[in-house]
């Protein structure tokens, strides 16, 4: 072979390794602008108030908005395990979508008035039972207001200049 015929092949694979490494580069930087979540930490406890030790339990989370009704503005549902303590973690805004005026939690506008979190709980018998549907079985823990998580999450989103003032109403 000539020289100018591996010069072409050379620059060939070349090309075909850049693309390839470009490729690679930005199926890497979508994965990393996936859907924010708002980490999630607590004990589950059976009816005697024993912690659910070892057990798999469903968690439906809503995001309420105090300004429409109660009307949901994301509902979603997570299926975890609890450790050895009843403790379990989730991220509110990584689970199944099942219904909500929002289809994610990115899309929320936190800004315009407070927001409340319900938690409905439903835990799996220790022994199998014939017919058990965690539908069926929700417990509803309430309605509490949130944090300062979101609404940091939505101070980042300005991508201005914090004012911090936003945060203080917030807070307060």
């Amino acid at each position: 072979m000539s020289q100018s015929k591996y010069s072409a092949n050379f620059i060939l694979i070349k090309s075909i390794l850049l693309i390839f490494g470009l490729f690679s580069l930005s199926k890497n930087l979508e994965s990393q602008t996936s859907t924010a979540g708002i980490l999630f930490q607590a004990i589950a406890k059976d009816n005697a108030g024993n912690p659910a030790n070892n057990r798999n339990i469903f968690i439906r989370v809503s995001i309420l908005s105090n300004s429409s009704n109660d009307i949901p503005l994301l509902v979603e549902e997570h299926e975890t395990n609890t450790d050895n303590l009843g403790v379990f973690n989730i991220a509110i805004g990584k689970g199944k979508f099942i219904s909500g005026v929002s289809n994610s939690i990115d899309v929320i506008d936190w800004s315009r008035t407070s927001h409340q979190l319900n938690l409905k709980v439903a835990i799996s018998p220790v022994a199998p039972t014939a017919g058990w549907d965690f539908h069926n079985e929700w417990v509803d823990l309430g309605n509490a207001p949130f944090g300062v998580v979101p609404y940091a999450m939505h101070v980042v989103g300005l991508k201005a200049t914090v004012d911090t003032s936003v945060l203080n109403r917030k807070l307060n």
